[in-house]
C-alpha cells in the first residue's frame, strides 16, 4: 500500500493551478453556480447508449428533443463546448470514462474545448462516479488512477475535487482514501435525513446527518471531515441534491426559501424570476454556510447545459448586485473550495471539526445509510468485483517477485487494461447492484466476468514462471502470500499422483473428503515459501 501511494503522488505532475476569478472589490457575499451533468456509466442503459445511442436507447430515458435534458454525454459535450466560448462562463466533468469517449470520437470539438481548457474543470477525476461504501480499497483509488493517467496523457489538469453526489450514503473513513489519494475536498448529496436519501426514522438516540448540518446555530455544510486515524479532508453537503440550480429558468416551480422547509422536504416559495430563483438560493444556504460563499450546483442526470446560464448571471449582477452586495459567478467546485479557503484565510477562521464518533453537535457527523437493500443485493456482481482486485493485486506482487529474480513477467500493460475495464464496476449503480436487469445481464456481469478471467488468468501464468524458476528434490509444493503481513493458515492443494503408498506433509492435518491435501502452512509478507512433501511408499 504504501509503495502505490507514492508511486501515484509522483504520476500526477499536473494539478490544476488556483483560478483568478473576477470578482468586484465590493462584493460581500459570492454565488458559484457549478455547471455540469452527473453521467451514470449504466443504470437504465449500456454505457455506449449512454455515450451516443449505439445500441438504441432500451428504456426510453434520453429526450427526443436535441436540445432538452436528458441526453447521452456526446450531445452534453457538444453543447457545452458551444457555450464555454462566452465570457464567464466555465464547465466541469467529473467522469473520465465519458470525456475520454468525447476524445476518441470528436476530434473537432476536442482540439476547441483544448483551446479553451481553462474554462475546464475536472472535479472528479475517475473512470466514473465511485460508490464509496462496497468496492474494494485499491479498486476505489484505481478508478481514479486510470481516469487521471489518461488527463495526463491528454495534457488536461486535475483539480484534485472530487464528486461524489449519488453515492447511497458514505463509509466515516472515507478521508483515508482521500488523503491517500492526495484529493483535497469533497462534495456529496446523500446522507441520512437528506430528501434525495429517503425520509427514514432515525435510530433512537440519534439525530440524522442532514438534520445535524442544516442546524443554524451548530451546523455548517462546509467542515473538515476527519477519520479514526486522523486524516482529513475539506467536506460539503449539498443541500437539495446535486441539480438544485437546474430550474433556475423555470417561473412557475417552487423552491425551498430556508433551512428548515429543506429538512422537511418541503418547499414552499413560488419564484417569479430567475433572479428570484437565485435569492432562494441563498436563503437557503447562507445561515448554515460558514462563510459569505455560497455553492449552487446545476447537473442532474445526463443534463443538457442550461444555455441561457451566462445571461441568467448577468442580470443578477447588473439588477440586484448593486443593492445586495452579492455577486453570482459561473465555475465550478473546486473554484468554490478556493475561494472558501481564501475566504477563512483572511479572517483567520476555521470549520468545524466532524467525524463518526463525535459526541456534541459541533462534531459529530455519521453520513452511513441507516436503511438500504444495496449491500446484499446481486451477491455476485460483488463477488466477482472483489475475487478480481484481489487477482490482479496478487498478479502485481509476482511481477516484483519475478523482476527481483531476473525473469521478466511483462504484464503491465495487460494489467492497466485489465484495472481498466474493472473501474467501471466501481460505480454506485454497478456494484450496489441497483440497474436494470437489462443492464445488469447484458453488460454488467458479463464485463466483469470477463474481468475476472483475464485477471486470473495472468496470476496463474506468473505463478507457474515463479513455480517454474525454483528447483527442488522432492515434491513440494509453492505457497504464495500477496498481503503485506505475514500468514500461518491453511491451504489446500492437489496431491501428487503416485503409483503405490501414501505420502504426507510435515505438518499436514487431513485428507479432504475430495481428496485434497489440507495442511498449515506458512508464507512471509508479499512473498512465497516452499514446503517439501515427504512421500512414505509402503
Amino acid at each position: 500500500c504504501i509503495i502505490w501511494v507514492i508511486y501515484i503522488n509522483i504520476l500526477w505532475l499536473k494539478i490544476q493551478p488556483t483560478k483568478s476569478i473576477n470578482i468586484p472589490q465590493q462584493a460581500e457575499q459570492v454565488v458559484v453556480f457549478g455547471q455540469a451533468a452527473h453521467l451514470d456509466w449504466d443504470w437504465l442503459n449500456w454505457f455506449p447508449t449512454n455515450v451516443d445511442m449505439v445500441p438504441p436507447d432500451h428504456v426510453h430515458y434520453f429526450n427526443p428533443n436535441p436540445k432538452q435534458s436528458s441526453q447521452p454525454s456526446d450531445r452534453i459535450f457538444k453543447s457545452a463546448v458551444d457555450l464555454i466560448k462566452a465570457d464567464g462562463y466555465s464547465y466541469s466533468v467529473c467522469e473520465m470514462g465519458f470525456l475520454r469517449r468525447f476524445w476518441e470520437d470528436n476530434s473537432e470539438g476536442w482540439a476547441y474545448l483544448m483551446k479553451h481548457k481553462h474554462k475546464l474543470d475536472i472535479v472528479g477525476g475517475g473512470i466514473t462516479s465511485p460508490d464509496n461504501l462496497l468496492p474494494h480499497g485499491e479498486a476505489f483509488i484505481r478508478n481514479f488512477l486510470v481516469g487521471i493517467k489518461w488527463l495526463d496523457h491528454v495534457n488536461v489538469s486535475w483539480s484534485k475535487k472530487i464528486w461524489l453526489p449519488d453515492d447511497f450514503g458514505h463509509d466515516s473513513q472515507l478521508p483515508v482514501m482521500m488523503e491517500a489519494i492526495g484529493i483535497e475536498a469533497v462534495a456529496f448529496s446523500r446522507i441520512p435525513g437528506a430528501c434525495e436519501q429517503g425520509q427514514n426514522q432515525n435510530p433512537p438516540g440519534f439525530k440524522s446527518a442532514a438534520e445535524i448540518l442544516l442546524n443554524e446555530h451548530t451546523g455548517g455544510i462546509d467542515f473538515t471531515w476527519i477519520s479514526s486515524d486522523g486524516s482529513s479532508t475539506f467536506a460539503h453537503w449539498l443541500p437539495g441534491q446535486y441539480c438544485a440550480g437546474d430550474n433556475i429558468d423555470c417561473d412557475s416551480c417552487i423552491e425551498y426559501a430556508t433551512p428548515e422547509q429543506l429538512l422537511e422536504c418541503k418547499p414552499q416559495h413560488k419564484v417569479s424570476s430567475t433572479n428570484d430563483h437565485i435569492q432562494q438560493y441563498i436563503n437557503t444556504r447562507s445561515p448554515v454556510s460558514p462563510t459569505n460563499i455560497i455553492y449552487v450546483p446545476i447537473g442532474c442526470d445526463f443534463a443538457m447545459p442550461i444555455h441561457n446560464l451566462t445571461n441568467i448571471v448577468n442580470r443578477y449582477n447588473s439588477e440586484i448586485f448593486p443593492k445586495t452586495k452579492t455577486y453570482a459567478v459561473i465555475d465550478s467546485f473546486a473554484t468554490y473550495v478556493d475561494l472558501v479557503q481564501k475566504e477563512l484565510k483572511e479572517k483567520s477562521q476555521k470549520l468545524h471539526i466532524r467525524h463518526y464518533h463525535g459526541t456534541t453537535p459541533i462534531t459529530e457527523f455519521r453520513p452511513t445509510p441507516y436503511w438500504t437493500g444495496f449491500y446484499a443485493s446481486r451477491m455476485g456482481l460483488k463477488y466477482r468485483h472483489y475475487e478480481a482486485t484481489r487477482a490482479l493485486l496478487g498478479s502485481e506482487i509476482l511481477s516484483v517477485i519475478l523482476e527481483g529474480i531476473k525473469l521478466r513477467a511483462d504484464v503491465n500493460n495487460e494489467l492497466f487494461d485489465i484495472w481498466n475495464d474493472l473501474a467501471p464496476s466501481t460505480h454506485h449503480d454497478y456494484i450496489t447492484g441497483t440497474a436494470t436487469d437489462y443492464v445488469f445481464n447484458g453488460e454488467q456481469r458479463p464485463i466483469l466476468e470477463k474481468v475476472l478471467h483475464r485477471a486470473n488468468k495472468v496470476k496463474g501464468e506468473l505463478l507457474e514462471k515463479l513455480k517454474n524458476s525454483i528447483s527442488v528434490e522432492e515434491d513440494s509444493i509453492l505457497v504464495y502470500n500477496q498481503l503485506g503481513f505475514d500468514r500461518t493458515g491453511i491451504v489446500e492443494y492437489d496431491l501428487p499422483k503416485t503409483p503405490v503408498g501414501h505420502f504426507k506433509l510435515p505438518n499436514i492435518q487431513q485428507i479432504s473428503y475430495e481428496g485434497k491435501g489440507l495442511s498449515i502452512e506458512y508464507a512471509p509478507s508479499l512473498g512465497y515459501d516452499i514446503s517439501n512433501m515427504k512421500l512414505l511408499r509402503e
